[in-house]
Protein backbone atom coordinates (compact mmCIF):
# COMPACT_ATOMS: atom_id res chain seq x y z
CA UNK A 1 0.00 0.00 0.00
CA UNK A 2 1.30 3.36 -1.03
CA UNK A 3 2.00 6.10 1.30
CA UNK A 4 -0.43 9.44 0.96
CA UNK A 5 1.73 12.63 0.35
CA UNK A 6 0.43 15.76 0.83
CA UNK A 7 1.12 18.79 -1.32
CA UNK A 8 0.64 21.94 -1.38
CA UNK A 9 1.53 24.89 -4.20
CA UNK A 10 2.53 28.50 -4.54
CA UNK A 11 2.85 30.36 -7.76
CA UNK A 12 2.26 34.15 -8.82
CA UNK A 13 0.02 32.71 -11.74
CA UNK A 14 -3.56 32.95 -11.95
CA UNK A 15 -5.71 30.25 -10.97
CA UNK A 16 -6.31 28.51 -14.37
CA UNK A 17 -2.58 28.31 -14.99
CA UNK A 18 -2.53 27.38 -10.71
CA UNK A 19 -4.72 24.23 -12.14
CA UNK A 20 -2.53 23.30 -15.16
CA UNK A 21 0.99 23.54 -13.47
CA UNK A 22 0.01 21.79 -10.34
CA UNK A 23 -1.44 19.27 -12.47
CA UNK A 24 2.20 18.19 -14.21
CA UNK A 25 3.66 19.03 -11.16
CA UNK A 26 2.02 15.97 -9.49
CA UNK A 27 2.64 13.86 -12.38
CA UNK A 28 6.18 14.74 -12.60
CA UNK A 29 6.85 13.97 -8.87
CA UNK A 30 4.72 10.62 -8.77
CA UNK A 31 6.31 9.75 -12.34
CA UNK A 32 9.91 10.64 -11.23
CA UNK A 33 10.28 9.59 -7.71
CA UNK A 34 6.83 8.45 -6.44
CA UNK A 35 6.91 5.06 -8.51
CA UNK A 36 10.17 4.07 -6.93
CA UNK A 37 10.06 5.36 -3.27
CA UNK A 38 6.14 3.35 -3.17
CA UNK A 39 4.22 6.75 -2.15
CA UNK A 40 1.37 8.50 -4.24
CA UNK A 41 1.44 12.52 -4.09
CA UNK A 42 -2.03 14.31 -3.46
CA UNK A 43 -2.98 18.10 -3.83
CA UNK A 44 -3.69 19.69 -0.60
CA UNK A 45 -4.46 23.04 -1.54
CA UNK A 46 -2.64 26.37 -3.64
CA UNK A 47 -1.59 30.01 -3.10
CA UNK A 48 -1.50 32.33 -6.18
CA UNK A 49 -2.14 35.71 -7.40
CA UNK A 50 -6.34 35.62 -6.35
CA UNK A 51 -5.47 35.14 -2.73
CA UNK A 52 -5.73 39.11 -2.33
CA UNK A 53 -8.71 39.58 -4.01
CA UNK A 54 -10.71 37.45 -1.25
CA UNK A 55 -11.34 34.46 -3.52
CA UNK A 56 -9.06 32.48 -0.59
CA UNK A 57 -8.93 32.85 2.67
CA UNK A 58 -5.62 33.58 3.85
CA UNK A 59 -5.60 31.73 7.07
CA UNK A 60 -6.47 28.71 5.14
CA UNK A 61 -3.55 29.33 2.91
CA UNK A 62 -0.95 29.24 6.28
CA UNK A 63 -2.77 26.48 7.77
CA UNK A 64 -2.31 24.46 4.07
CA UNK A 65 1.26 25.07 4.42
CA UNK A 66 1.40 23.97 8.29
CA UNK A 67 0.52 20.88 7.60
CA UNK A 68 1.49 19.84 3.85
CA UNK A 69 3.95 16.90 3.76
CA UNK A 70 5.33 18.73 0.39
CA UNK A 71 5.94 22.39 -0.23
CA UNK A 72 6.32 22.90 -4.05
CA UNK A 73 7.06 26.26 -5.82
CA UNK A 74 5.24 27.07 -9.38
CA UNK A 75 7.27 29.70 -11.18
CA UNK A 76 7.13 30.26 -14.60
CA UNK A 77 8.90 34.36 -13.91
CA UNK A 78 9.81 35.82 -11.12
CA UNK A 79 7.84 35.98 -7.45
CA UNK A 80 5.03 37.54 -8.76
CA UNK A 81 3.34 41.12 -8.56
CA UNK A 82 4.64 43.55 -5.41
CA UNK A 83 2.34 42.93 -2.33
CA UNK A 84 3.02 45.78 0.44
CA UNK A 85 1.13 43.99 2.88
CA UNK A 86 3.29 40.92 2.36
CA UNK A 87 6.21 42.69 4.01
CA UNK A 88 8.95 42.07 4.56
CA UNK A 89 8.71 40.13 0.99
CA UNK A 90 8.28 41.70 -1.87
CA UNK A 91 5.02 38.98 -2.79
CA UNK A 92 2.60 36.51 -1.19
CA UNK A 93 4.68 33.73 -3.39
CA UNK A 94 7.52 34.51 -1.74
CA UNK A 95 6.09 35.20 1.56
CA UNK A 96 4.38 31.18 1.49
CA UNK A 97 7.86 30.13 0.42
CA UNK A 98 9.44 31.07 2.87
CA UNK A 99 6.82 30.54 5.76
CA UNK A 100 7.79 27.01 4.60
CA UNK A 101 11.15 27.36 4.78
CA UNK A 102 11.33 28.32 8.19
CA UNK A 103 9.14 25.68 9.02
CA UNK A 104 11.54 23.32 8.00
CA UNK A 105 14.89 24.88 9.31
CA UNK A 106 12.31 23.69 12.36
CA UNK A 107 11.17 20.40 12.08
CA UNK A 108 12.80 19.04 8.54
CA UNK A 109 8.84 19.43 6.92
CA UNK A 110 7.73 19.65 4.43
CA UNK A 111 9.92 18.77 1.51
CA UNK A 112 10.23 21.86 -0.50
CA UNK A 113 10.16 21.54 -4.64
CA UNK A 114 11.05 23.93 -7.60
CA UNK A 115 9.25 23.31 -10.50
CA UNK A 116 9.15 26.24 -13.62
CA UNK A 117 10.60 27.31 -16.35
CA UNK A 118 12.51 30.46 -14.57
CA UNK A 119 13.51 30.84 -11.33
CA UNK A 120 14.78 34.34 -10.39
CA UNK A 121 16.40 34.42 -13.95
CA UNK A 122 18.01 30.35 -13.83
CA UNK A 123 15.99 28.69 -16.74
CA UNK A 124 15.15 25.26 -15.31
CA UNK A 125 12.68 22.78 -16.51
CA UNK A 126 10.90 19.88 -14.56
CA UNK A 127 10.93 19.02 -10.60
CA UNK A 128 13.82 20.40 -9.02
CA UNK A 129 14.65 19.71 -5.18
CA UNK A 130 14.82 23.11 -3.15
CA UNK A 131 17.49 21.59 -1.85
CA UNK A 132 19.77 22.10 -4.73
CA UNK A 133 19.01 26.11 -4.50
CA UNK A 134 21.56 26.98 -2.77
CA UNK A 135 20.60 30.80 -2.50
CA UNK A 136 18.37 29.87 -0.37
CA UNK A 137 19.30 27.01 1.97
CA UNK A 138 21.74 24.11 2.69
CA UNK A 139 22.42 21.74 -0.23
CA UNK A 140 20.86 17.68 0.80
CA UNK A 141 24.84 16.99 0.67
CA UNK A 142 27.03 16.15 3.75
CA UNK A 143 25.39 18.57 5.73
CA UNK A 144 22.01 17.05 6.30
CA UNK A 145 21.10 16.80 10.02
CA UNK A 146 20.78 12.98 9.87
CA UNK A 147 24.73 12.32 8.84
CA UNK A 148 25.36 14.16 12.18
CA UNK A 149 22.85 13.33 14.31
CA UNK A 150 21.70 9.42 15.56
CA UNK A 151 18.50 10.17 16.76
CA UNK A 152 17.20 11.95 13.49
CA UNK A 153 18.88 9.11 11.97
CA UNK A 154 16.93 6.89 13.41
CA UNK A 155 13.82 8.90 12.40
CA UNK A 156 14.65 9.16 8.91
CA UNK A 157 15.43 5.52 8.24
CA UNK A 158 11.79 4.56 10.33
CA UNK A 159 10.27 6.99 7.83
CA UNK A 160 12.20 5.28 4.74
CA UNK A 161 11.20 1.99 5.81
CA UNK A 162 7.93 2.33 7.46
CA UNK A 163 6.13 4.84 5.81
CA UNK A 164 2.69 3.69 6.75
CA UNK A 165 3.33 3.03 10.38
CA UNK A 166 6.07 0.71 12.46
CA UNK A 167 5.83 -3.07 10.84
CA UNK A 168 7.40 -6.01 13.59
CA UNK A 169 10.12 -7.91 11.09
CA UNK A 170 9.24 -10.76 13.85
CA UNK A 171 5.48 -11.41 12.55
CA UNK A 172 4.59 -8.78 10.27
CA UNK A 173 1.86 -7.33 11.99
CA UNK A 174 1.39 -3.98 11.01
CA UNK A 175 -1.06 -3.20 14.09
CA UNK A 176 -0.34 0.04 16.24
CA UNK A 177 2.45 -0.57 17.80
CA UNK A 178 3.91 0.99 20.35
CA UNK A 179 7.24 2.72 21.51
CA UNK A 180 8.54 1.61 24.85
CA UNK A 181 9.63 4.52 27.09
CA UNK A 182 12.28 4.15 30.18
CA UNK A 183 11.38 5.04 33.79
CA UNK A 184 13.14 7.89 35.30
CA UNK A 185 14.57 5.87 38.26
CA UNK A 186 15.06 2.89 36.14
CA UNK A 187 18.16 1.36 36.56
CA UNK A 188 18.34 -0.45 32.85
CA UNK A 189 16.50 2.49 30.33
CA UNK A 190 15.29 1.04 27.23
CA UNK A 191 17.42 3.57 24.31
CA UNK A 192 15.51 5.29 22.18
CA UNK A 193 13.48 3.86 19.21
CA UNK A 194 12.63 0.18 20.49
CA UNK A 195 8.82 -0.67 19.62
CA UNK A 196 6.80 -4.02 20.94
CA UNK A 197 4.85 -5.64 18.57
CA UNK A 198 1.03 -5.25 19.69
CA UNK A 199 0.66 -9.13 18.91
CA UNK A 200 3.63 -11.12 19.26
CA UNK A 201 4.89 -9.07 21.88
CA UNK A 202 8.68 -9.28 20.73
CA UNK A 203 10.37 -6.25 20.95
CA UNK A 204 12.29 -4.59 17.73
CA UNK A 205 13.73 -1.65 16.10
CA UNK A 206 13.78 -0.17 12.35
CA UNK A 207 17.24 -1.78 12.18
CA UNK A 208 15.44 -5.38 13.10
CA UNK A 209 15.98 -7.90 9.94
CA UNK A 210 18.03 -5.43 7.70
CA UNK A 211 21.80 -4.91 6.98
CA UNK A 212 22.18 -2.76 9.54
CA UNK A 213 20.96 -5.25 12.94
CA UNK A 214 23.08 -5.62 15.43
CA UNK A 215 25.64 -2.91 14.18
CA UNK A 216 27.46 -0.88 16.49
CA UNK A 217 28.29 2.05 14.17
CA UNK A 218 25.54 4.95 15.03
CA UNK A 219 23.15 4.74 12.11
CA UNK A 220 24.33 8.59 11.58
CA UNK A 221 27.60 6.87 9.78
CA UNK A 222 25.72 4.22 7.79
CA UNK A 223 23.57 6.83 6.24
CA UNK A 224 26.16 9.13 5.51
CA UNK A 225 28.09 6.03 3.74
CA UNK A 226 24.81 5.03 1.84
CA UNK A 227 24.56 8.19 0.26
CA UNK A 228 28.35 8.78 -0.37
CA UNK A 229 28.33 5.32 -2.32
CA UNK A 230 25.14 6.40 -3.69
CA UNK A 231 26.18 9.73 -5.73
CA UNK A 232 29.95 8.68 -6.58
CA UNK A 233 29.46 7.56 -9.97
CA UNK A 234 32.31 5.48 -9.90
CA UNK A 235 32.32 4.08 -6.71
CA UNK A 236 33.93 5.53 -3.49
CA UNK A 237 37.14 3.65 -1.33
CA UNK A 238 36.79 2.13 1.91
CA UNK A 239 39.83 4.49 2.58
CA UNK A 240 37.79 7.41 1.76
CA UNK A 241 35.26 6.11 4.06
CA UNK A 242 37.37 5.44 7.05
CA UNK A 243 39.16 8.87 6.84
CA UNK A 244 35.36 10.62 6.74
CA UNK A 245 33.65 8.98 9.79
CA UNK A 246 36.69 7.82 11.89
CA UNK A 247 36.05 3.96 11.45
CA UNK A 248 38.63 1.57 10.93
CA UNK A 249 39.60 0.51 7.31
CA UNK A 250 38.53 -2.80 7.88
CA UNK A 251 34.95 -1.81 9.20
CA UNK A 252 34.35 0.64 6.14
CA UNK A 253 35.23 -2.03 3.70
CA UNK A 254 32.78 -4.24 5.75
CA UNK A 255 29.86 -1.19 5.92
CA UNK A 256 30.54 -0.96 1.78
CA UNK A 257 29.53 -4.29 1.30
CA UNK A 258 27.07 -4.31 3.12
CA UNK A 259 25.23 -1.59 1.40
CA UNK A 260 25.98 -3.21 -1.83
CA UNK A 261 24.50 -6.45 -0.62
CA UNK A 262 21.31 -4.14 0.11
CA UNK A 263 21.29 -2.59 -3.35
CA UNK A 264 21.28 -6.22 -5.30
CA UNK A 265 18.41 -5.57 -7.36
CA UNK A 266 15.74 -8.94 -8.37
CA UNK A 267 15.59 -9.19 -11.82
CA UNK A 268 11.76 -7.78 -12.78
CA UNK A 269 10.82 -10.10 -15.46
CA UNK A 270 12.74 -10.57 -18.72
CA UNK A 271 14.59 -7.93 -20.91
CA UNK A 272 12.89 -6.85 -24.13
CA UNK A 273 13.38 -4.31 -26.75
CA UNK A 274 16.61 -3.72 -28.02
CA UNK A 275 19.35 -6.02 -25.78
CA UNK A 276 23.01 -5.01 -25.93
CA UNK A 277 25.13 -8.20 -24.53
CA UNK A 278 29.07 -8.12 -23.86
CA UNK A 279 31.72 -9.69 -22.03
CA UNK A 280 34.63 -8.00 -20.42
CA UNK A 281 37.72 -8.82 -18.27
CA UNK A 282 38.37 -7.02 -14.98
CA UNK A 283 40.45 -7.21 -11.84
CA UNK A 284 42.51 -4.20 -11.97
CA UNK A 285 45.57 -2.99 -13.92
CA UNK A 286 47.91 -6.17 -14.92
CA UNK A 287 50.43 -6.83 -17.47
CA UNK A 288 49.86 -9.44 -20.30
CA UNK A 289 47.31 -9.94 -22.50
CA UNK A 290 44.19 -8.03 -22.78
CA UNK A 291 40.81 -8.46 -23.56
CA UNK A 292 39.74 -11.94 -24.41
CA UNK A 293 41.98 -14.32 -22.20
CA UNK A 294 43.67 -11.96 -20.26
CA UNK A 295 45.67 -13.74 -17.38
CA UNK A 296 44.04 -13.57 -13.72
CA UNK A 297 41.25 -11.25 -14.34
CA UNK A 298 37.22 -12.36 -14.60
CA UNK A 299 35.34 -12.56 -17.12
CA UNK A 300 32.01 -10.05 -16.88
CA UNK A 301 29.22 -10.94 -18.85
CA UNK A 302 26.55 -7.54 -19.25
CA UNK A 303 22.99 -7.48 -20.73
CA UNK A 304 21.30 -3.69 -21.37
CA UNK A 305 18.28 -2.71 -22.43
CA UNK A 306 18.41 0.53 -24.97
CA UNK A 307 16.91 3.33 -22.61
CA UNK A 308 16.42 0.46 -19.62
CA UNK A 309 18.06 -1.04 -17.24
CA UNK A 310 21.41 -3.13 -17.24
CA UNK A 311 22.04 -6.75 -15.64
CA UNK A 312 25.68 -7.80 -14.74
CA UNK A 313 27.53 -11.30 -13.71
CA UNK A 314 30.98 -12.83 -13.40
CA UNK A 315 31.21 -15.93 -15.38
CA UNK A 316 33.41 -18.52 -15.55
CA UNK A 317 34.27 -18.96 -19.06
CA UNK A 318 32.68 -17.16 -21.94
CA UNK A 319 31.72 -20.46 -23.85
CA UNK A 320 28.80 -20.11 -25.90
CA UNK A 321 27.24 -22.67 -23.74
CA UNK A 322 27.34 -20.37 -20.58
CA UNK A 323 26.90 -17.25 -22.03
CA UNK A 324 23.51 -18.03 -24.68
CA UNK A 325 22.12 -20.05 -21.14
CA UNK A 326 21.83 -16.34 -19.13
CA UNK A 327 20.74 -14.92 -22.36
CA UNK A 328 17.77 -17.18 -22.49
CA UNK A 329 17.33 -17.06 -18.79
CA UNK A 330 16.98 -13.03 -19.08
CA UNK A 331 15.74 -11.68 -21.99
CA UNK A 332 12.29 -12.32 -23.82
CA UNK A 333 12.19 -14.43 -27.22
CA UNK A 334 10.66 -11.25 -29.24
CA UNK A 335 13.84 -8.88 -28.28
CA UNK A 336 15.71 -8.08 -30.42
CA UNK A 337 19.64 -8.88 -29.88
CA UNK A 338 23.02 -6.61 -30.91
CA UNK A 339 26.58 -8.61 -29.77
CA UNK A 340 29.80 -8.17 -31.33
CA UNK A 341 31.25 -11.01 -33.59
CA UNK A 342 32.62 -13.18 -31.05
CA UNK A 343 31.81 -16.87 -32.26
CA UNK A 344 30.21 -17.88 -29.23
CA UNK A 345 26.88 -15.62 -29.95
CA UNK A 346 26.60 -17.45 -33.33
CA UNK A 347 22.64 -18.70 -33.53
CA UNK A 348 21.06 -16.16 -31.41
CA UNK A 349 18.99 -15.10 -34.71
CA UNK A 350 17.16 -18.97 -34.78
CA UNK A 351 16.49 -18.08 -30.73
CA UNK A 352 15.33 -14.32 -30.42
CA UNK A 353 13.46 -12.35 -32.94
CA UNK A 354 16.52 -10.84 -34.28
CA UNK A 355 20.10 -10.97 -34.11
CA UNK A 356 22.14 -8.02 -35.27
CA UNK A 357 26.43 -8.30 -35.36
CA UNK A 358 28.48 -5.43 -35.43
CA UNK A 359 32.27 -6.71 -36.72
CA UNK A 360 34.63 -4.91 -34.42
CA UNK A 361 37.60 -7.21 -36.31
CA UNK A 362 36.71 -4.75 -39.39
CA UNK A 363 36.89 -1.65 -36.98
CA UNK A 364 33.00 -1.55 -37.84
CA UNK A 365 31.09 0.06 -34.34
CA UNK A 366 28.02 1.48 -35.98
CA UNK A 367 26.09 0.47 -39.01
CA UNK A 368 23.22 2.24 -38.55
CA UNK A 369 20.54 1.48 -35.33
CA UNK A 370 23.32 -2.02 -34.59
CA UNK A 371 26.05 -1.50 -32.49
CA UNK A 372 26.87 -1.86 -28.78
CA UNK A 373 27.95 1.23 -27.89
CA UNK A 374 25.27 1.03 -25.01
CA UNK A 375 26.98 -1.79 -23.33
CA UNK A 376 30.39 -0.66 -23.81
CA UNK A 377 29.73 2.97 -22.04
CA UNK A 378 28.62 0.75 -19.40
CA UNK A 379 31.79 -0.93 -19.55
CA UNK A 380 33.75 2.51 -19.10
CA UNK A 381 32.70 3.02 -16.05
CA UNK A 382 32.87 -0.22 -14.25
CA UNK A 383 36.23 -0.30 -15.42
CA UNK A 384 37.54 3.48 -14.62
CA UNK A 385 35.54 2.43 -10.84
CA UNK A 386 37.52 -0.70 -10.91
CA UNK A 387 40.72 0.90 -11.92
CA UNK A 388 40.41 4.58 -10.53
CA UNK A 389 39.13 3.96 -7.67
CA UNK A 390 39.12 0.61 -6.11
CA UNK A 391 42.59 -0.63 -7.76
CA UNK A 392 41.91 -4.28 -7.34
CA UNK A 393 38.75 -6.19 -6.66
CA UNK A 394 38.76 -9.60 -5.64
CA UNK A 395 36.92 -12.66 -7.51
CA UNK A 396 35.31 -13.75 -4.73
CA UNK A 397 33.77 -10.38 -4.13
CA UNK A 398 33.08 -9.11 -7.75
CA UNK A 399 29.28 -9.40 -7.62
CA UNK A 400 29.11 -7.51 -4.89
CA UNK A 401 31.18 -4.36 -6.74
CA UNK A 402 28.66 -5.49 -10.06
CA UNK A 403 25.45 -5.30 -8.06
CA UNK A 404 26.60 -1.35 -6.84
CA UNK A 405 27.45 -0.50 -10.45
CA UNK A 406 23.91 -2.30 -12.00
CA UNK A 407 22.02 -0.13 -9.05
CA UNK A 408 23.54 3.31 -9.73
CA UNK A 409 23.09 3.12 -13.70
CA UNK A 410 19.87 1.81 -13.13
CA UNK A 411 18.66 4.08 -11.12
CA UNK A 412 20.48 6.86 -12.87
CA UNK A 413 17.41 9.19 -13.96
CA UNK A 414 17.19 10.14 -10.01
CA UNK A 415 19.03 12.44 -7.95
CA UNK A 416 21.61 11.37 -5.55
CA UNK A 417 18.92 11.56 -2.29
CA UNK A 418 16.54 9.20 -4.42
CA UNK A 419 19.26 6.97 -5.37
CA UNK A 420 20.07 6.84 -1.64
CA UNK A 421 16.54 6.44 -0.09
CA UNK A 422 15.85 3.76 -3.20
CA UNK A 423 18.97 2.06 -1.36
CA UNK A 424 18.02 2.25 2.45
CA UNK A 425 14.66 0.34 0.91
CA UNK A 426 16.75 -2.96 -0.30
CA UNK A 427 17.99 -3.20 2.68
CA UNK A 428 14.83 -5.05 4.33
CA UNK A 429 15.27 -9.04 5.05
CA UNK A 430 18.93 -9.11 4.30
CA UNK A 431 21.78 -9.95 7.00
CA UNK A 432 25.83 -10.16 5.80
CA UNK A 433 28.03 -11.07 8.66
CA UNK A 434 31.73 -10.01 8.47
CA UNK A 435 33.36 -14.18 8.16
CA UNK A 436 30.69 -14.90 5.25
CA UNK A 437 31.77 -11.45 3.44
CA UNK A 438 35.13 -12.27 3.85
CA UNK A 439 34.63 -16.27 2.43
CA UNK A 440 32.25 -15.67 -0.26
CA UNK A 441 32.88 -18.04 -3.21
CA UNK A 442 29.95 -17.42 -5.22
CA UNK A 443 31.06 -17.60 -9.10
CA UNK A 444 28.17 -17.74 -11.76
CA UNK A 445 29.08 -21.19 -13.67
Amino acid sequence: MKRTISVFIASPSDLANERRYFKEAIKQLNVGFGDGANVEFVPLGWEDTLASTGRRNQDVINKEVDECDVFILVMYRRWGQNALDAEPYTSYTEEEFYRALERWKKEESPEIFVFGDYILDKPIWGCYSTFKWRQTMKTIGFDAPYFTDDKKARLYLEKVRWPNGPICPHCGSNEKHYSLKSKEDSKKPVREGVWKCKKCRKQFSVTVGTVFEKSHIPLNKWLFATFLICSSKKGASAHQLHRMIGVTYKTAWFMFHRIRYAMDQKPKGKMTGTVEADETYVGGKGHGKRGRGAEKKTPVFSLVERNGSVRSMPVERVTSVNLKAIIREHVEKTATIMTDDFLSYRGLGREFSLHHVINHGNKEYVRGNVHTNTIEGYFSILKRGIVGVYQHVGKQHLHRYLSEFDFRYNERKVDDAQRSVLALCGIEGKRLMYRDSSAERRIAM
